[in-house]
């Protein structure tokens, strides 16, 4: 549901955003406001990074609602993550009313050396690699 507040004269359309992992306080936000710096100035404490989305740092999960990322650069996330409903607070603008959970999701993570990269053998000098 789109709500409208008079800003010096002139209407801004924006979004309530309920922040459903955080006591399901809401915040209203301007639809031309990243969702990482309204919820800041609303007094949230969140994770972030760099702040143009190379990295996975404020990575929230909308539960219900749409963003619209495509003005910012959400490289970090791979297509299915987005499926998934994962978005990158720092370039992320309402589109909708949204509820969404916010804070590091390390299900989001890949360690590139878990499993792939092993101590090698005390002997690995040997001819036969063993």
């Amino acid at each position: 549901m789109e709500t409208a507040r008079p800003t010096s004269g002139c209407e801004v359309t924006g979004y309530d955003i309920t922040i459903r992992n955080r006591e399901g306080r809401v915040v209203h936000v301007d639809a031309d406001r990243f969702l990482l710096e309204a919820l800041e100035d609303a007094g949230f404490r969140l994770p972030f990074g760099c702040r143009f989305g190379a990295c996975l740092t404020c990575a929230a999960s909308v539960v219900e609602g749409e963003v619209d990322q495509t003005q910012g650069r959400a490289y970090a996330l791979r297509p299915e993550q987005a499926a998934d409903g994962y978005v990158l607070l720092c370039v992320a603008k309402p589109r909708t009313d949204c509820t969404v959970d916010v804070g590091v999701r390390r299900d989001l993570y890949v360690n590139q050396f878990r499993n792939g990269m092993r101590r090698r053998d005390r002997s690995a000098g040997s001819r036969d690699g063993r």
